[in-house]
């Protein structure tokens, strides 16, 4: 009887190695907040990203910086991070890091497309209610989007986007 609790312990240790090797790959992320500081030297305007404590006023600009570091063993495929922005924070056009395809949404995230974007809105022409498709503008995005083919073990990928404090 011994023997054969062992070898059913043996045998639920190796499933339980097993099942830890056939977890899922794991990414890692890290959300950071900078404000910009631009300061003016011998003429020259340099910037400078301080770390933010969350207390940026009206008109400041800022980064919101999303760092992933894949820290499985295996290759990560199609990863689509998403950084929403919130209410106090107006996207500024073209800030958004490129070194992916990016997509942005102005539906809180529901759906996604690259720019530029557009909506249907209602609109009244000669009395009457007509619909319209218009131009979203950068300023009404609440999300953006990167679509990363692949990312190494180990690998890290930095995205940073801009906004303005409204």
């Amino acid at each position: 009887m011994k023997h054969t609790r062992t070898q059913l312990i043996l045998l639920l240790m190796g499933g339980l190695t097993f099942a830890q090797q056939t977890q899922a790959p794991r990414l890692e992320l890290k959300n950071q907040v900078f404000t910009v500081v631009r300061t003016v030297k011998d003429g020259k305007t340099t910037e400078e990203l301080k770390a933010s404590n969350g207390l940026q006023t009206p008109g400041q600009v800022g980064v919101l910086r999303l760092t992933l570091k894949n820290v499985s063993k295996e290759v990560l495929k199609n990863i689509r991070p998403r950084q929403p922005l919130n209410s106090s924070q107006e996207y500024l056009a073209g800030s958004a890091s490129n070194s992916h395809p990016v997509e942005f949404s102005f539906d809180g995230g529901e759906t996604f497309a690259p720019e530029p974007l557009f909506k249907t809105v209602s609109v009244q022409e000669n009395g009457k209610t007509v619909l319209k498709k218009v131009q979203v503008k950068p300023s009404e995005y609440t999300d953006v989007r990167w679509n990363i083919p692949e990312l190494q073990p180990g690998q890290s990928d930095v995205l940073d986007l801009r906004y303005k404090v409204r």
